[in-house]
């Protein structure tokens, strides 16, 4: 494994196009196609279709008009062809920034493209029944 300064700037590009709302720019950095899994903060947002993510996404990009994520403390790697960043990023509304986590696995065949992604937002053990 080694630190990789590029998948920082990835990371950059992504926060930048879901802040601006433009579902297109978000398209292009996941990998088309099948081995795609997408984990949002719902409950009931467990993607293992891309397509379906991806409308998803474009949907809410459009009805929201972009989500305000700004990074935290990010840390990417690489080996070979694969990548993998964690972030603690916020999301910034009205009401005050709201802490998450975020951690996505890359492919690169020519580009680095997401097939994992994972956003959630902490919760203490206690407030989960683990004490």
């Amino acid at each position: 494994m080694r630190p990789a300064p590029e998948l920082l700037g990835f990371l950059e590009r992504f926060y930048a196009a879901y802040r601006a709302g433009d579902a297109e720019a978000v398209t292009a950095m996941y990998e088309p196609g099948e081995g795609v899994l997408c984990i949002g903060t719902a409950a009931e947002e467990w993607w293992t279709d891309n397509d379906s993510h991806l409308r998803d996404v474009a949907a809410q990009l459009q009805a929201a008009g972009g989500f305000p994520f700004y990074g935290g403390d990010a840390q990417a790697w690489e080996e070979g062809s694969v990548g993998w960043i964690g972030d603690r990023p916020v999301l910034r509304v009205p009401e005050g920034d709201v802490p998450l986590r975020l951690t996505l696995v890359l492919h690169r065949t020519n580009d680095w493209k997401i097939v994992q992604v994972h956003c959630s937002a902490p919760a203490r053990n206690q407030d989960i029944g683990w004490e």
